[in-house]
């Protein structure tokens, strides 16, 4: 008998596996015909909304086209009453009928930020979640999402939950851009995006033809026994959990090693810096170790990677910078903080086009980015900063 495949990753469904079913049904989905028409007398005008109901006229039209019986058509032109109203009765409609247009997930995801952002809506996941995320980070197995929500909604729901924010437990998103859950080319995708085999890949969900269609991948899958969930169909083979936690038990065909030896990691940070005064892109950290310190863009290095192309990564992920030619190294330091053991590579680098402008393209992980002088570079200093600042170190000396 073949020893169980060790698994180098975890990829998590989120109805009905993290999160409720009735969350979604009874939390999200009401909060959305309760205050679509408020939203959109609101955010009218804005360019956003506007987008979002482009989508939802042309989708509307090619229904008509299409002869789908009972479509509310949006409209070209008239006032906004009419408008407006046309809107709030596709939206309605779409929902009544369980679709799941791109359209209609667009003004959902967008009506969801909006609910978040103040707190009228909190994330819900069960109990065993957030123990079986922080083991599996111990155990430095990276972890993924596969929703059929959007990559947006599922970023909202995991980083606005009761217990705070949880992206940072995350390496990943996917939503069915990458295919359909039921498909098992949708998992041959996912494993060429996250670079583990196969048979090192455990998929948990609540959807038996998912949790095929992930075996067939040659994938090994779980399947996850809520309160609420749709009743498992006799005859199957899969491990069936009710606590995500016991999947860390194992099973003949997988296993989780039972600890890690612990080494330091490769760090990439980088001194982007403005020709035109040598100040530096600072951007304060939230979501993660180091909250609320003021860092440079950088993460760690990948495996395979050069310093040089996870430098260019990340600053591209994180302020969606592109980096010009003149990419050199400038130190290194060894840091031991938030129990965490980085050797830290520092480069020095400059906008290919002084035009750019950084973004905040990782919300979850930095709240802001602005030029500073290297001799003013606030505090409080993440870890790796407050080493250089203790040694006067400057890239300009």
């Amino acid at each position: 008998m073949s020893s169980p495949s060790l698994i180098g990753a975890v990829v998590l469904d989120i109805e009905g596996t993290t999160t409720s079913i009735s969350f979604v049904a009874d939390v999200m989905f009401p909060y959305v015909r309760r205050n679509l028409q408020t939203y959109l007398d609101q955010h009218w005008d804005e360019a956003q909304l506007q987008a979002d109901v482009k989508l939802l006229r042309e989708l509307s039209q090619e229904d008509a086209k299409n002869g789908v019986a009972g479509v509310p058509v949006i409209p070209e032109e008239g006032d906004k009453a009419t408008a407006l109203g046309k809107v709030v009765k596709n939206v309605t409609w779409q929902m009544d009928q369980d679709r799941k247009s791109t359209a209609l997930k667009a003004l959902q995801g967008h009506m969801w930020e909006s609910g978040f952002a103040s707190g009228e809506l909190i994330g819900d996941v069960y109990e065993d979640v957030i123990p079986f995320l922080k083991r599996l980070d111990e155990l430095m197995i990276p972890t993924y999402i596969y929703s059929s929500g959007s990559v947006h909604a599922q970023k909202l729901l995991f980083g606005h939950t009761a217990a705070g924010d949880l992206l940072h437990f995350f390496k990943g998103h996917f939503d069915t851009t990458i295919g359909l859950k039921v498909e098992s080319p949708s998992y041959d995708n996912i494993t060429k995006a996250i670079g583990v085999a196969p048979e090192h890949t455990l998929f948990a969900t609540d959807n038996i033809l998912e949790a095929y269609a992930a075996e067939k991948a040659g994938w090994h899958a779980a399947l996850a026994d809520r309160p609420g969930n749709k009743a498992l169909p006799e005859g199957h083979h899969f491990p069936v959990v009710d606590s995500l936690y016991k999947l860390l038990d194992g099973t003949d065909k997988f296993a989780f090693p039972k600890d890690v030896q612990r080494v330091p990691r490769v760090g990439i940070a980088v001194i982007v810096a403005r020709r035109s005064d040598n100040k530096v892109l600072v951007g304060k950290r939230k979501g993660s170790h180091g909250q609320g310190c003021y860092a440079l863009p950088g993460g760690h290095l990948d495996f395979g990677e050069s310093w040089e192309e996870a430098g260019r990564r990340e600053v591209m992920e994180e302020t969606g910078l592109e980096l010009g030619d003149d990419f050199k190294f400038a130190t290194v330091v060894n840091v031991v903080a938030y129990n965490l053991h980085y050797v830290t590579l520092f480069f020095l680098a400059h906008r290919r086009s002084e035009e750019q402008e950084a973004e905040v393209m990782e919300p979850h992980k930095c709240e802001s980015w602005e030029w500073v002088d290297w001799d003013a570079f606030p505090q409080p200093w993440f870890s790796s900063i407050r080493l250089l600042k203790e040694d006067r170190w400057s890239p300009f000396s």
